[in-house]
């Protein structure tokens, strides 16, 4: 009896992953194809290991754009012959491979905001489409603009467009007050085996508002990047004590590394910052206890720091889950499963950031703690940590056991 609700939810997760791929494909094979640089590049659904191979015996100029969740991949390309196709059992699919999940569940009249990454060595092309959608330029290949459905249907035809999805910009803070306990996690038993490990050296950037630098727990280890918000926050100051606290001022002043150097970012821009912002300020941790709404899907934000640990690999971006955990969401692949795919933002949907949800003194789930799976069925959060009032907490106790780590390592 006590597996029946585990039982159900796994197999209504399963029911409805098949029928979001079932539905993603009816709408997305077909005749259409692609334009780029007035040469006609048709997109295919094929077997990744298919793709792999082809790609090792270098037959063709195939290039994958897009990795779908039962192992198959969408490639772009002009080397796929009909022979080759029938053998592969390759799909051709129109431009809207090109949307997230969100785009598709859009009223067909409604104006919204989306975001659209272009990616290029057509710089007319792109200039074309940034003054056609009156593009705003956020970071690097990503921009935001405002439309309606079918305007977007129009955008996927540029060959330069890479993805499109939906999100709310904007983004709120998860937890009211400082809870800073060391016990649950044992980390307070680390101090004590290890006091050597403080975070000593390295450089943790807590995107949000900014933090008091003249703290008493922070003073002296901070410093300016240029990114922070003009804001100052009690909730930033209180997340960088979490990390870093010195204990300066009381025995819950002292976070999980007290010799780490503290940066900010502003969180008014819901993308991770430039690589070469992460590499000047040597920042190999950032940390996020923000959310925007309930967003189950895997939208572009989430493919922009899942890019992020790409481009910068030994950076580990590490997210609160947020704190809507008992909101059953009313759209989407997981409507009316329960209290579940209820995370706050679609980047806590990436797959190479730690989304970290809270649990108490004993390990329990808290209620307020959001929860997957992700849009494409992948467990959520990845892990959890000690917090009584809000994932925060528990996010900014993850980000400084990973500076421990880094220092060890």
């Amino acid at each position: 009896r006590c597996f029946a609700p585990l039982y159900f939810w796994l197999f209504t997760t399963g029911i409805a992953q098949g029928q979001a791929l079932k539905s993603w494909m009816n709408d997305v094979v077909g005749e259409e194809h692609i334009i780029k640089n007035n040469q006609e590049e048709l997109a295919f659904l094929i077997d990744e290991e298919h793709y792999l191979a082809l790609r090792e015996h270098q037959t063709n100029s195939l290039k994958m754009v897009r990795r779908i969740s039962d192992g198959r991949v969408v490639v772009v390309g002009s080397g796929l012959e009909e022979s080759t196709r029938s053998k592969l059992r390759a799909l051709l699919v129109n431009n809207k491979w090109k949307w997230s999940e969100s785009v598709f569940r859009l009223k067909k009249f409604k104006k919204v905001t989306f975001l659209v990454s272009l990616v290029s060595d057509d710089t007319i092309e792109i200039q074309e489409i940034i003054d056609k959608y009156q593009l705003s330029h956020i970071r690097s290949r990503y921009y935001s603009g405002f439309g309606t459905k079918s305007e977007l249907t129009q955008l996927a035809q540029f060959g330069s467009v890479r993805y499109i999805s939906l999100a709310s910009l904007e983004a709120k803070e998860e937890s009211r007050v400082i809870d800073l306990n060391l016990n649950p996690n044992r980390i307070a038993k680390v101090h004590a085996k290890s006091p050597h490990l403080d975070g000593d050296s390295l450089t943790v950037s807590v995107k949000e508002r900014a933090f008091d630098p003249s703290d008493v727990d922070l003073r002296g280890r901070s410093y300016l990047s240029g990114l922070e918000s003009a804001d100052i926050s009690s909730h930033a100051t209180e997340m960088a004590t979490v990390i870093a606290g010195a204990g300066n001022s009381f025995i819950t002043g002292r976070g999980v590394a007290s010799g780490a150097l503290l940066t900010g970012a502003s969180f008014e821009v819901l993308f991770p910052e430039n690589l070469s912002d992460y590499k000047r300020l040597n920042i190999h941790v950032q940390n996020h206890s923000y959310g925007t709404e309930v967003e189950n899907y895997y939208g572009l934000s989430a493919q922009a720091y899942d890019q992020s640990v790409i481009d910068y690999p030994t950076l580990v971006h590490i997210f609160s889950a947020g704190n809507s955990g008992d909101v059953n969401p009313v759209e989407g692949d997981y409507a009316g499963v329960g209290a579940y795919a209820n995370l706050t933002g679609n980047f806590k949907n990436a797959k190479n950031v730690l989304t970290v949800g809270a649990v108490d003194t004993v390990g329990r789930s808290q209620f307020f703690s959001s929860r997957g799976p992700s849009g494409d069925g992948r467990i959520k959060p990845d892990l959890s940590a000690y917090s009584m009032v809000g994932s925060s907490n528990s996010a900014a106790l993850v980000s400084g056991t990973v500076l421990l780590m880094q220092q060890q390592f």
